[in-house]
């Protein structure tokens, strides 16, 4: 099964108009609610698919008719796909990543087991970020820089708090932690994302400008300034560790 928001039906078909759902046929038994939105699978074109439907803004202090969680999606999980790597929360602001939204698929054939690719991304992004505090962001520097160092923070615990992003990357405590940071910052293209978020249908100029400069402060403030700490220590250590050569 595939998501319009995910493995994106408009990279795959080049869709540009609206899709009409009202009349697809739904899978009964393939249907759960999350926090940013219900979620059914259709079947289109032969095909089936997870359609998830945003929650309402209505009892929200923003001022928006329904939340952005599904553009959240559909940016986010295209944005995976596109640089090659599983599951990366940091650069996205993904504050909803707890085991629910984590499966396995398993090959009855072979008996393997294998991570499923990224799924549930719509708490990335801020969802619930209306057009003022993206307005905010883009003018404000302060207002930008709380939603990077402070919040939104991850939803897995460390010693019974949620850990915050910047501060444990850069703590560089967690060997295998360095070791992603290693692997995975090189294969970040910024202008790559930048490019496929111009061209993503249904949103504002704003969104956009405001969704390309939230990643890349979060590429630049979090992960490249985690990533050049860690890469400095390793040639420290590298240099130290050389013997010395006298004649």
């Amino acid at each position: 099964m595939q998501s319009f928001y995910g493995t994106s039906i408009f990279s795959e078909e080049n869709i540009t108009g609206k899709i009409d759902f009202t009349n697809c046929k739904k899978i009964l038994e393939r249907a759960y609610n999350g926090a940013n939105g219900k979620k059914i699978a259709v079947e289109y074109n032969g095909r089936e698919y997870m359609l998830k439907f945003s929650p309402s803004g209505a009892m929200k202090p923003i001022e928006l008719s329904y939340t952005n969680s599904c553009i959240s999606e559909h940016i986010a999980s295209s944005i995976f796909n596109m640089v090659g790597i599983k599951v990366q929360e940091t650069l996205l602001g993904n504050f909803d990543r707890h085991n629910g939204n984590w499966s396995f698929l398993f090959d009855d054939f072979t008996k393997e087991a294998s991570l499923a690719p990224i799924y549930d991304c719509g708490s990335c992004l801020l969802p619930q970020a209306d057009e003022r505090i993206k307005e905010q962001a883009l003018i404000n520097e302060d207002v930008m820089n709380a939603r990077i160092y402070q919040f939104p923070s991850s939803t897995i615990k460390l010693d019974g708090r949620k850990i915050n992003y910047s501060d444990f990357l850069m703590s560089a405590e967690e060997s295998e932690c360095n070791a992603a940071v290693q692997r995975m910052v090189p294969k970040i293209n910024l202008e790559q994302i930048k490019g496929f978020i111009d061209e993503v249908p249904y949103i504002t100029e704003l969104q956009k400008n405001f969704y390309m400069r939230y990643i890349t402060a979060r590429f630049e403030q979090i992960l490249k300034s985690a990533y050049d700490m860690v890469m400095s220590e390793k040639q420290e250590l590298s240099e130290t560790s050389e013997p010395n050569m006298t004649m």
